[in-house]
């Protein structure tokens, strides 16, 4: 797949640092919102019992999707962690070209993983992928749909990837 093309877009630029610091705030707030959503969350519907397989962001690990694997598990669902370990590359890209090329490992690695628990389960698997996770998810279904039955996304980036925060540590040498 050839690289995209981001020349329309000339002045594109990443957000603030302090709007992305920011960012570690809403979290918080939205991880005590969950807590005192809790009653209203267990009332929602059981799952089906298929397989959701959890996709964290960029250098996030399978632990920072534990609590809501642990959430779809006791609704009903069989949720796995990627099990790949932390979402970012060994070496740190010098360019797209580098880091097009970890995203395409990494996206190989997540199919490997996905095709092993849909040839396990006879069923098609369910990625919930957050932020890069997410993108993660979304080119693997357009890949593979007879293994990918849905796409949940969570804050997950579209569109130029200089627009992001991220773009600026790839970029440096």
């Amino acid at each position: 797949m050839p690289a995209p093309s981001y020349s329309r877009v000339p002045d594109l630029r990443p957000p603030r640092l302090r709007h992305s610091i920011m960012e570690f705030g809403r979290v918080v707030l939205e991880m005590g919102s969950t807590a005192m959503l809790a009653p209203v969350l267990r009332r929602l519907p059981a799952g089906d019992g298929h397989t959701i397989m959890t996709i964290p962001g960029f250098m996030g690990a399978d632990g920072s999707t534990a609590r809501l694997r642990r959430f779809l598990n006791e609704r009903g669902y069989r949720a796995i962690p990627w099990g790949l370990g932390r979402n970012a590359a060994e070496v740190r890209p010098r360019s797209l070209d580098e880091f097009l090329e970890h995203r395409r490992q990494t996206e190989e690695a997540i199919a490997a993983r996905v095709e092993q628990e849909c040839r396990a389960s006879g069923a098609r698997v369910t990625l919930i992928g957050w932020s890069l996770g997410g993108l993660y998810s979304v080119a693997l279904a357009h890949r593979y749909p007879q293994w990918i039955r849905q796409v949940i996304t969570l804050g997950t980036p579209y569109g130029d990837p200089r627009g992001t925060s991220i773009y600026n540590l790839v970029g440096r040498a």
